[in-house]
């Protein structure tokens, strides 16, 4: 089928076989827009699937740290250091979530994936916990000596410190 004009009632449309004889061919077929709206269960369909698209999506802003509770942030940062030491050894920078060398108290955060950024200093862990459309994570810096770090934030994140070298980031 193909478009011939938009109409006040609807799109015309014709039909087109590319040279195939059926009973249909030259014949027009209208098709009404606004008939189909006028519908009571389509709209009411259509507006339902919409509020769903808007609101049902985003379950809501949890107040920020409630998902970080009950974490040793002292042995966050020490298994986060540990996971550095063991990814420049083997060369390895990225961890999905379910890998199983990483360490408890990471996987405790039930991440979806695990980075380790060395570029520029100091060295930091991120943890991945939700992608997608509303990211968040923390990042763990590894480096004793930066105490006064503060990372940058990338796009529209948001930075808060939660506890000593643990950022929670999100969007």
């Amino acid at each position: 089928m193909k478009v011939s004009e938009l109409t006040p009632w609807g799109w015309e449309l014709q039909s087109c076989f590319h040279g195939k004889a059926t009973p249909r061919e030259g014949k027009q077929v209208k098709v009404n827009l606004r008939g189909a709206l006028r519908n009571p269960a389509l709209t009411a369909f259509i507006i339902l699937l919409s509020l769903f698209a808007a609101v049902g999506c985003r379950r809501g802003d949890v107040a920020p740290g409630n998902w970080t509770k009950g974490i040793n942030f002292t042995n966050l940062v020490t298994e986060a250091k540990s996971l550095e030491v063991k990814g420049r050894e083997s060369g390895q920078w990225y961890w999905k979530g379910n890998a199983r060398d990483i360490p408890p108290t990471i996987r405790a955060l039930s991440p979806q994936k695990v980075v380790l950024r060395t570029n520029p200093p100091p060295t930091l862990i991120d943890v991945g916990v939700k992608s997608g459309f509303w990211h968040r994570g923390v990042l763990i810096i590894c480096d004793d000596t930066a105490t006064n770090f503060m990372p940058v934030a990338e796009g529209n994140l948001r930075l808060r410190k939660i506890a000593p070298f643990v950022f929670e980031y999100r969007e």
